[in-house]
């Protein structure tokens, strides 16, 4: 087990804006841009930054680490907030913080899918295409990506405004594509759907609007109408 802490500051305590994780990556850093690298040990990580050991000691303010997660990697630039000397393995080392100051934003995208246990890779976008929906706003039943619809109809028979899916059955739906929109601080598409629900002794209709992102991972239903029947 390394040990660290050999000297003592007297610090005010700064709590962190990101909470850091001990998870197992791998590390490198460079001092020189990344014409040469050395190899380290991860201590912890967070969406602001990390926490390295080294057998030698970071000198200078910022230095650039190379993490790699599963077959994911990223390369950052760090602003040096400390080290410490200690002892891993019976040798001297350092244990070193940082915070992230250059990073782009995919990559701490992926930091952030990393320390959160997200998977690494990013939903699929919806491959719309947004020129033949705005000229066709009908058609969004057939342009559409099936499972893109099975989602958004499945938010219907949630409601019990839709029976539920079958493979071989046509859904009882007409759809109109709105447009894009911002709805709760979001860019969405808006899509109207008149559904109906037939019953023993009755038919429901229903109008339902529904607002979806680029990754349906957020999905917002609203009602407009009371059943009729």
């Amino acid at each position: 087990m390394p040990l660290f802490g050999f000297k003592t500051e007297k610090k005010r305590y700064q709590p962190r804006k990101h909470q850091r994780v001990k998870k197992p990556f791998q590390v490198q850093y460079s001092l020189d841009g990344g014409s040469t690298v050395y190899p380290a040990y991860p201590v912890d990580i967070s969406a602001g930054g990390v926490g390295i050991l080294s057998y030698d000691e970071i000198k200078g303010d910022q230095f650039l680490v190379t993490l790699t997660f599963e077959a994911k990697q990223v390369t950052a630039l760090v602003a040096k907030a400390g080290s410490v000397p200690g002892k891993l393995r019976g040798e001297v080392a350092w244990r070193t913080g940082g915070k992230f100051i250059g990073i782009p934003a995919d990559q701490w995208d992926l930091v952030q899918r990393y320390v959160s246990d997200q998977p690494l890779e990013a939903p699929e976008k919806l491959k719309l295409d947004l020129r033949l929906l705005q000229q066709r706003p009908d058609d969004a039943a057939r342009l559409l990506p099936k499972a893109a619809l099975d989602r958004l109809l499945n938010e219907l028979v949630k409601m019990k405004r839709l029976a539920p899916l079958q493979p071989s059955v046509t859904p009882l739906v007409k759809l109109h594509y709105l447009g894009r929109t911002r709805r709760q601080g979001t860019d969405m598409h808006a899509l109207r759907v008149e559904s109906r629900v037939i019953l023993p002794h009755r038919v429901n209709n229903f109008t339902t609007q529904l607002y979806f992102d680029d990754t349906l991972t957020k999905v917002v239903v609203l009602p407009i109408d009371t059943p009729e029947g």
